[in-house]
């Protein structure tokens, strides 16, 4: 490989010669499927659009992402809206309903029709983590769900299952509000038997934090049924909106991205180290502040 000089007047070659093997202390390569999107499971269905009439600018992204890659790039539908609905209604004409009542932002109680799940096979060239109702004490509910999920899009779509999310922020009367990481877990198995595949997503990975990704595999006894987790799943928000500080000392904190990125390294670095075999993380949802009730921050 050589390189010509781009200076008036002169003229030279550069020879270079990388090394056929990767040295050591190297980064692992990464996964060409690295690039992905997340969608709040609403908001899926409006940049999806309905079934044979895709969103123009969704459908011309994934097709860039996928050609670029040369992947079948991943779509995560979920999110805390999905996790404490109600469900699948077959005999619901709209795609979502939400009840009134319900916050503009996180609602809960939405239930799916038919046509939402059509409109996943706008995308030809995603796969999909979706999101099952897991927070509500309702596993027919649950199963239900799949069901109709596997039978709309295609078992062959579906990249993996997640049960629950965010249960570390489980309040009550959700389903482990009360129960620590072990019985927990032992009800992610259960429920997880019934499903038949699952995606983990169990994050808040925070220092003395029981709920980090080494201690759940441990202590929740994970380590036995490794095998049949697709993947494990992070959520990371480097900051909380406080209007009272600064972008300088917030989001563009060098020390806090410095933190954040070793978070995610010491968990990517447990599941390749420790788990056979190695069990691919998930950036389920990566964001640079959360709004804090806030509609007006300056980001």
């Amino acid at each position: 490989m050589a390189q010509q000089s781009q200076v008036p007047g002169l003229s030279g070659t550069v020879s270079l010669s990388p090394s056929p093997s990767l040295p050591s202390g190297a980064a692992q390569t990464v996964d060409r499927a690295f690039p992905g999107l997340a969608f709040e499971a609403r908001s899926f269905w409006y940049y999806a659009g309905k079934a044979g009439k895709p969103i123009n600018f969704s459908l011309n992204l994934l097709r860039t992402i996928a050609n670029k890659t040369k992947t079948k790039p991943v779509i995560r539908v979920g999110g805390t809206s999905l996790d404490h609905s109600l469900g699948y209604d077959p005999d619901q004409p709209k795609a979502i309903h939400i009840p009134e009542g319900q916050p503009a932002g996180i609602p809960s109680n939405l239930t799916f029709g038919p046509s939402y799940f059509e409109s996943f096979t706008n995308f030809p060239d995603a796969r999909y983590i979706l999101d099952l109702p897991f927070a509500y004490k309702n596993r027919t509910n649950s199963l239900r769900f799949i069901d109709a999920a596997y039978r709309k899009i295609g078992a062959d779509r579906i990249y993996a299952l997640e049960l629950g999310n965010e249960v570390n922020l489980y309040r009550q009367p959700d389903i482990v509000a009360s129960l620590g990481v072990g019985n927990d877990t032992k009800v992610w198995q259960a429920a997880a038997t019934s499903a038949e595949t699952v995606n983990l997503l169990l994050p808040g990975y925070q220092p003395d934090n029981p709920w980090q990704i080494p201690g759940i595999f441990e202590n929740g006894t994970l380590v036995k049924d490794q095998q049949r987790i697709k993947s494990t799943s992070v959520h990371y928000y480097q900051t909380k909106i406080n209007e009272s500080s600064s972008l300088q000392r917030d989001i563009m904190s060098h020390a806090g991205i410095v933190a954040g990125s070793k978070l995610l390294k010491s968990v990517a670095e447990y599941l390749h180290k420790n788990v056979t075999p190695p069990i691919p993380l998930v950036l389920g949802e990566i964001g640079s502040s959360l709004g804090n009730g806030s509609s007006d921050a300056d980001l």
